[in-house]
């Protein structure tokens, strides 16, 4: 849903006195998550009549992270890693009697960072949870996080324009998706490589950018790996989302949609050619396959193997 739309929910669910113990906000931690985690304490904790008013000592200190009832935790900057002792001191402090005798709050940055010791820890205080107390966890990896975490959590997810492809990345796929002419097999091979090639140059960027922010420090190898792998896995999945929206927007046209209602736009000649060759069956179809090809990925099949057998069956 849109940050607007996300707000509302908790406006509303905070109205009626209904808010859960612990949120998972799925959304860029330092962009759409934050905007929505400070909406909504500012809501929760405005001293005027008309809330949130924005102007108060109260909003003032939610913006800046200063207000006394309330702690904002995130990664240690060289480990990149949310400690079990940081989880620990959230622990004590939602424990705490809050010091305006109202809420108390905790928002958790990059939420997927938490070690093993570190998840543990949280998931003890999931299971006692303190009066009037509220945890926001921001993620755009929660496929990291401990199922029981998920399962003890609301689950928002916040759809925005932010990306987290490179936009080389986007045109190499756009390009790629050009190309697909139907099910021979020689350009769906073809195709299917380009595609593997594009995955495997982007896992190799987040190797190199996890290895130039870990610097001189020792990182244990499966840390690493954890790492590199959650956020490769992210990037792959926008990667099909992509995909998925240019197939919807084939169907869009197929159906006799106004041509306005397309995602890809500025690339809606190739979507009319490849549109123009399909029947509606043939298009819905396709969307399909894509959707097999995101479960499967889902499931760790090797890309190169996910992509062969779903580009081999798109019309």
């Amino acid at each position: 849903m849109k940050l607007d739309e996300a707000y509302q929910q908790l406006k509303n669910g905070f109205e009626a006195d209904r808010l859960a113990q612990a949120y998972i906000v799925v959304a860029p931690p330092r962009g759409a998550g934050s905007e929505l985690a400070e909406r909504l304490l500012q809501l929760m904790f405005c001293l005027s009549n008309q809330k949130p008013c924005g102007e108060c000592r109260s909003c003032l200190n939610i913006v800046s992270h200063s207000h006394p009832d309330l702690l904002w935790m995130e990664p240690v900057k060289k480990s990149r890693v949310i400690s079990v002792d940081q989880i620990r001191v959230i622990g004590r402090r939602i424990a705490q009697t809050s010091f305006a005798g109202g809420w108390k709050a905790c928002v958790v940055l990059a939420a997927d960072r938490m070690n093993p010791q570190a998840a543990n820890a949280f998931l003890k205080t999931l299971e006692e949870p303190a009066g009037k107390s509220i945890l926001i966890l921001l993620t755009d990896s929660p496929q990291s996080l401990l199922p029981t975490i998920i399962s003890r959590c609301q689950r928002i997810m916040v759809a925005g324009e932010h990306s987290i492809l490179r936009e080389e990345w986007k045109t190499a796929l756009f390009e790629i998706l050009t190309m697909v002419r139907g099910n021979t097999n020689v350009a769906s091979m073809a195709v299917a490589d380009m595609l593997t090639k594009l995955l495997k140059e982007m896992k190799g960027a987040v190797e190199k950018e996890e290895e130039e922010l870990s610097g001189s420090e020792e990182v244990d190898s499966g840390v690493m790996d954890a790492r590199v792998n959650s956020r490769y896995k992210e990037m792959r999945s926008e990667i099909m989302r992509l995909v998925l929206r240019w197939y919807r927007d084939v169907l869009l046209i197929v159906s006799k949609a106004d041509s306005r209602l397309v995602h890809n736009i500025d690339y809606l000649e190739f979507v009319n050619a490849a549109a123009a060759r399909l029947s509606y069956r043939d298009a819905l179809a396709n969307i399909a396959v894509v959707e097999v090809m995101n479960r499967r990925l889902e499931m760790n099949i090797h890309d190169a193997q996910v992509m062969a057998a779903g580009f081999s069956s798109l019309k």
